[in-house]
């Protein structure tokens, strides 16, 4: 006896189509991912990376400002610069430090018993 291939065929369908609703409900039921942890840390870095710019450029700008005000060589800009990069440098660590929880050195050490 043949088998009708259209038989086969509405069977495969219906195999599928549970494999689908089971896959749909295992997804529903997955929670959500936290995204905002992800773009907490993108603020951050964004905040940290445009302080660090502008002490860069304010200490540029100062600098090319003593410059033109003396009529001197570049050596305002180059030491302008430094600072500006020695005080983006410190608002870095400055920012790191407040985003790290503080740590006690003394590490709790129990009492030794006595006989």
């Amino acid at each position: 006896m043949e088998e009708n291939p259209n038989t086969s065929n509405l069977d495969t369908l219906e195999e599928l189509s549970r494999k689908v609703a089971i896959a749909r409900e295992s997804h529903q039921q997955a929670p959500e991912p936290d995204r905002s942890a992800s773009s907490n840390a993108m603020a951050v870095g964004m905040r940290m990376a445009s302080e660090f710019v502008s002490a860069i450029l304010v200490g540029a700008l100062l600098g090319f400002g003593i410059d033109h005000w003396l009529k001197s060589t570049p050596i305002g800009l180059i030491i302008g610069l430094g600072i500006g990069f020695a005080a983006g440098v410190t608002n870095l660590v400055r920012a790191a430090r407040s985003m790290t929880p503080v740590v006690s050195s003394a590490q709790s050490v129990p009492d030794e018993e006595e006989d």
